[in-house]
């Protein structure tokens, strides 16, 4: 080998020695993950996606929910108290309109007691034999008033029945059965006499008694007999 040759490889050699000692602590570039960087563009598209509609969100203005109806409350007549004064200043226990001889109709309550079956305590006005309705009086009179009514029910009226007295100021009172000899048995008839007097103020009067038995409850066909006056100076 000649000389030139054995210089030139000794070059060579000290070139490849040096350039490899350049390179020395020197850190090699970093691989690229492929799928990483799909991962991270994928991340970065959702949370703008989010941040989109969630702008939208509050771009629309919220709806107003109904208010809530309240319930209509159910109204119901008021019943007439028992003393009512009527329309023309005197008193009654009822708005009523009565029969000729001063007493309610009783056909229709009769016929719903035989449609329903027959009832306990039942009665039935029979007749009216003094001071019709109407009778004009002076103040401060006295006069009886007559009644006679009939038990049409299936229990006898003994101790502890009333022909009660409904109010007014005619100065009527309770007639109470308490001998056996006034029991009223079915079917049978009884008649009833009060003592009243006149008002002092002149008006027209009305005012009515009912049968009661004796648990204190007032028959169906309340009230049953009335008296009508006309005070008269």
């Amino acid at each position: 080998m000649s000389l030139k040759k054995l210089i030139g490889m000794a070059a060579m050699v000290a070139l490849t020695v040096l350039l490899s000692a350049c390179n020395i602590g020197t850190t090699p570039a970093p691989t690229q993950d492929v799928g990483l960087i799909y991962t991270q563009a994928a991340q970065l598209v959702a949370t703008q996606f989010a941040m989109q509609q969630t702008q939208t969100a509050l771009a629309i203005p919220p709806t107003a929910l109904p208010s809530p109806i309240a319930p209509a409350i159910p109204t119901f007549p008021v019943a007439t108290p028992f003393g009512a004064s009527t329309p023309f200043g005197g008193s009654t226990p009822f708005v009523i309109v009565t029969q000729p001889g001063g007493f309610l109709p009783t056909s229709t309550i009769m016929a719903l007691a035989t449609a329903s079956g027959p009832v306990c305590d039942h009665a039935t006005f029979v007749s009216d034999d003094s001071i019709p309705d109407g009778t004009i009086m002076k103040p401060g009179n006295s006069f009886d008033k007559t009644w006679t009514i009939k038990n049409t029910g299936t229990c006898t009226w003994d101790d502890g029945y009333v022909f009660a007295y409904l109010g007014g100021t005619l100065g009527g009172y309770d007639i109470k059965i308490k001998n056996r000899n006034d029991f009223v048995a079915p079917d049978a008839a009884i008649s009833l006499t009060v003592h009243l007097n006149a008002s002092l103020a002149p008006n027209t009067y009305q005012e009515c008694w009912s049968m009661r038995n004796d648990k204190g409850s007032y028959f169906p066909d309340s009230p049953l007999a009335c008296v009508k006056i006309v005070v008269q100076k």
